[in-house]
């Protein structure tokens, strides 16, 4: 019998404690934390991976305008040189 106020538990319920929850919440607590300081270091190594990444492209692009300027130098050039021998 149930206690006035109470509802009563199916049976093949799971009953959780207010403590084994707590220490459940405390393990995996601890388990993030050491997850954490195993991929801090290689969170370091991909940020730095990344600052690499973007200033090789950033040359890349001040190669590819300049290459740009000179092309449009050359074709300027060689149109006078055929308006000249002409």
């Amino acid at each position: 019998m149930t206690p006035p106020g109470t509802m009563p538990i199916p049976e093949g319920s799971v009953i959780i404690t207010p403590g084994a929850m707590f220490d459940e919440v405390r393990r995996t607590t601890d388990a993030v934390r050491d997850l954490s300081n195993k991929l801090d270091p290689h969170l370091a190594t991909s940020i730095d991976h990344e600052v690499r990444i973007r200033a090789i492209e950033r040359r890349m692009w001040v190669a590819v305008g300049g290459s740009s300027a000179v092309a449009a130098g050359l074709a300027t050039a060689l149109s006078h040189i055929g308006q000249v021998a002409r």
